[in-house]
This record gives structure tokens, C-alpha cells and sequence, in this order.
């Protein structure tokens, strides 16, 4: 009783040829994977958790067996009409090294093939596990960059809050804090959305994993915005 337990013979038979075709993808897609191989393990990376995401996939996939189990499985034609387009993403993108959208192409047609393989009911009921794979992709550089410099301000701001509930004298300018004998300066790297990004992610999967009612779960995923700024701060 595996990740893929809610899978019954006949339905491994009738995945088998859309199996070889992600394998397949898998070595079209392989630039795509490179790329987030980078990313997840360049220094100061902001997605050193990535490398998680398939195993909570496969995990939130086994928690709900019972459900997708239950659920009839038949191929859905009509997926077609997002997996074509998916692909000439993917392979456009691949050509002109546009990385975002190498991303983008490579997500859509894998759950374009799950819904092609698998059909529309079981895409509904794993809804979330495959939106949850999309946190693999890295940001585009520019809402990268724009987030990362709100979370800094952020951050900087409640640090400076806090050191005047500790009665320390300071005065802020931009992301510099500055004291009497010691000026702060809360560069990049110190700007807390590293964490932000790895405790949203794990949250948002604790919070489906769960037993519990739905708006104390989403509570709990709500809370970890906060935390992150409060801990970085």
C-alpha cells in the first residue's frame, strides 16, 4: 500500500503507454530539469526544500487513496486540448531558453497528461497535490526580486520595532538600522523570504495532511506569513 495504492491493475495496464510517454517528457523536459537542479543548489538558494515536493506529492496522493481510489478512471480526450498546447510550450521555450515559461509549459502538460490518463474526476479530487507541484518551479527573476524587497522592508521594519520595545536607541533608513556604536544592514540574503517560501510550503502541506475542520487549517496556513517575518525579524 504504496503512494500509488489507489491504482488497481487494470488501471496500470491502461497507464502503461501514457507511463513510456512522460518518460519520454521526462528526457524532452530534461533542459527544464537542469535548470531547477541549479536552482535548487546554488549557494543562498531559495529553494534548497524543492527537492521535497514530489515526496509530499506522493504522500498527500496516499493520504487521500481511499478517495482516488473510488473515483472512476478513464482517459479524457478533451485534456487534449491544454496538453497540445502545453507541449508546443514546452518545446518554444525549451528553443528560446525562456525559463519561466520552460516551467510553466513542462507543469501544465504533466497534469494536462493526468487528466488525459486518468480523467476529469480523478483530476478533481487530486486537485490540490498537482496545483502543489507548481511550487517546484522557481519565481521569474522580477517577482523574485519585487517579493524578495518587500520581505526585506518587512523584515527590517519589525526589527527596528523591536529593538525600541527593548528600549535600544535607533534610527532607520531603507533597510539600515543604525545604533549608537553599530549600524545594521539587512541586505538580500537577510531578508527572511527563503524562509518564507519553505514555511508556506511545508504549512500549506501540513494543513492538507491534516484531520481537522477547514478554516483552523487554513488558520494554520495563514499563520506561517507572520512567523516567518516575526522569526527573521
Amino acid at each position: 500500500r504504496g503512494p500509488l495504492a489507489f491504482l488497481h491493475k487494470q488501471d496500470w495496464q491502461t497507464l502503461a503507454p501514457f507511463v513510456a510517454a512522460l518518460a519520454l517528457l521526462a528526457v524532452l523536459a530534461w533542459p527544464v530539469l537542469r535548470f531547477w537542479g541549479y536552482e535548487y543548489t546554488k549557494p543562498e538558494s531559495y529553494y534548497g526544500h524543492a527537492p521535497l515536493i514530489p515526496l509530499i506529492v506522493a504522500l498527500m496522493l496516499w493520504h487521500r487513496r481511499d478517495a482516488l481510489r473510488a473515483v472512476p478512471k478513464a482517459p479524457a480526450l478533451g485534456a487534449l486540448v491544454l496538453l497540445l498546447p502545453a507541449l508546443a510550450l514546452l518545446v518554444f521555450a525549451i528553443k528560446t531558453q525562456a525559463e519561466a515559461m520552460e516551467s510553466t509549459g513542462l507543469l501544465l502538460t504533466v497534469c494536462a497528461a493526468v487528466w488525459l490518463a486518468l480523467g476529469t474526476r480523478f483530476v478533481r479530487v487530486a486537485a490540490f497535490p498537482l496545483a502543489f507541484l507548481w511550487l517546484m518551479a522557481p519565481l521569474p527573476g522580477p517577482v523574485l526580486n519585487d517579493s524578495t524587497l518587500h520581505v526585506q522592508m518587512l523584515s527590517t521594519v519589525l526589527a527596528d520595532k523591536l529593538l525600541h520595545g527593548m528600549t535600544f536607541g535607533t534610527t532607520l533608513v531603507g533597510n539600515v538600522i543604525t545604533m549608537e556604536n553599530y549600524s545594521l544592514f539587512v541586505d538580500v540574503p537577510c531578508s527572511g523570504f527563503k524562509l518564507l517560501l519553505a514555511l508556506l510550503t511545508f504549512s500549506a502541506a501540513f494543513a492538507y495532511l491534516v484531520d481537522g475542520k477547514p478554516a483552523r487549517r487554513l488558520l494554520l496556513f495563514a499563520f506561517s506569513l507572520p512567523l516567518s517575518l516575526l522569526v527573521n525579524s
